[in-house]
């Protein structure tokens, strides 16, 4: 199971087992594995430069991202864990 923390997400694994891992562990795997599969979840900034509109990523909408699409999230999340989120 995997459950939602204050400042990160927790693994409970079958054997007993917990693993805790923060937001930005994950959100930086999800970011730089799985980029295009969680683009509708991406938080980002716009800035105005010389007329141009730049968007700036700042993070992920990860709890609403495990909300709408469970089973993406966790395959996605298992993924991570195997690599402890490298």
């Amino acid at each position: 199971m995997i459950e939602c923390a204050a400042n990160g997400w927790i693994l409970h694994s079958k054997g007993g087992g917990k693993y805790v891992y923060t937001d930005a562990q994950v959100e930086n795997y999800f970011l730089n594995h799985h980029f295009e599969e969680i683009e509708p979840y991406l938080i980002s900034d716009s800035e105005m430069f010389h007329g141009c509109v730049t968007k700036n990523v700042v993070g992920v909408a990860s709890e609403t991202f495990q909300y709408k699409e469970p089973e993406k999230f966790t395959i996605f999340f298992m993924l991570g864990q195997k690599t402890n989120f490298l």
